[in-house]
């Protein structure tokens, strides 16, 4: 979100940006429904030692893969 703001509201460049190698993208987050305790524990110690513990379930508005 902060690099967003540098570049398009800012004019500033952004440096130093994490390389992501994995992840999922949302266009919103009422996209995606993720365990209260996800975020606990994210909230307490900055990473989830066990991330495939917690219930995350998406939204596929009948779009089906």
């Amino acid at each position: 979100m902060e690099a967003t703001i540098r570049h398009f509201v800012l004019g500033q460049p952004v440096l130093n940006l994490p390389i992501v190698t994995q992840g999922i993208a949302l266009r919103y987050w009422n996209e995606a429904y993720v365990d209260p305790q996800a975020v606990t524990e994210l909230d307490c110690r900055l990473q989830l030692d066990e991330p495939r513990r917690y219930v995350t379930k998406f939204e596929d508005y009948g779009i089906r893969q």
